[in-house]
């Protein structure tokens, strides 16, 4: 029971200004390690996502939707209509008091608000900064809107997934693509807050999606940098390694997954043919994957009459994922 212990950020106020789920996400992260946060809502219909489902009896209702409840219920709400002067300085003196200021407005958005870094240091030297958007601050794309098929297809996720043979494959959803932008948000405010608490000097978090999908490709950058092979879908396996993949069983698919030689033994044994580990063809993960159709073969006999209920128990036995 960890209910007594002080969370790390318990001293820290964060100012929340979010236009969709990234400064939302980044907020949530902040609030669950014991930051207070204040979410700045403008008067009338308030943060997007308060528009996005699920809701109770699929009613829309501004207060009830899922997934702005899920992202705030435990921050502070206040209104501020930042488009007046009155507004920007009743947000000045939140600022005076406040460690972070957390924000997903797009650049221009911002510039035409007055919430540029300079101005925002000005009033409070101590401030951290985030600035969560598309393509960062800076360079010919900061002031370009994007949705989360344009960051997965820059960030190289739309080229590397799917089948070999069909279109390249959305990754999972504009959820997924701006809460990656708001869970790295969070951790560049951790960084951040860390400086501050050593020289008691503020700065400018500055952060892209593109960049931030990017970097959770790396493995595919350094395949380039290093071999000069450009990345080719192949659907649900895994690089240079096989059996790592989904197949087809009685009820639906398994993921088999073998990547370690003490593993392979075994899946051999399991599948009743343990004369395939000292089979060349298979010898070594780079063998196996060379000759994945044949090898595909054997563990779809062995799949096929069986659910999945029993072979992930059976795999549980023979200790194998």
């Amino acid at each position: 029971d960890n209910t007594d212990m002080q969370r790390p950020l318990e001293d820290i106020r964060v100012i929340e200004i979010a236009s969709s789920v990234a400064a939302n996400m980044g907020g949530h992260i902040l609030s669950g390690l014991g930051a207070e946060m204040v979410k700045v809502e403008m008067p009338g219909e308030g943060d997007p996502i308060r528009q996005s489902g699920p809701f109770p009896g699929d009613m829309p209702h501004r207060e009830k939707g899922g997934l702005f409840l899920y992202l705030n219920h435990d921050k502070k709400s206040i209104t501020l209509n930042l488009e007046t002067a009155d507004g920007r300085s009743l947000l000045d003196k939140l600022l005076l008091k406040a460690d972070v200021l957390l924000l997903d407005l797009p650049p221009r958005e911002k510039r035409r608000l007055r919430l540029s870094y300079t101005r925002v240091h000005k009033t409070n030297p101590r401030i951290v900064m985030a600035s969560l958007s598309p393509f960062g601050e800076r360079g010919p794309y900061k002031d370009w809107q994007a949705t989360d098929f344009t960051l997965s297809a820059l960030g190289g996720w739309l080229y590397v997934n799917g089948e070999p043979s069909r279109e390249p494959l959305r990754t999972n959803s504009q959820l997924l693509v701006e809460g990656v932008l708001g869970v790295m948000g969070a951790l560049g405010v951790l960084a951040a807050l860390f400086r501050q608490g050593i020289n008691g000097r503020g700065q400018h978090v500055e952060v892209s999606g593109m960049e931030c999908l990017l970097s959770m490709n790396r493995f595919h950058e350094t395949t380039y940098a290093y071999l000069g092979q450009v990345p080719q879908r192949i659907g649900s396996r895994l690089p240079r390694t096989y059996p790592y993949t989904l197949l087809p069983c009685r009820d639906g698919y398994v993921a088999v997954i073998c990547i370690t030689d003490d593993q392979w033994e075994r899946l051999c044994a399991m599948v009743g043919k343990p004369e395939l580990f000292d089979d060349p063809r298979f010898i070594a993960n780079s063998s196996r994957d060379k000759n994945a159709d044949q090898l595909r073969s054997y563990l779809e006999e062995w799949l096929a009459p069986r659910g999945k209920e029993e072979i992930f128990h059976t795999a549980q036995e023979w200790r194998l994922p």
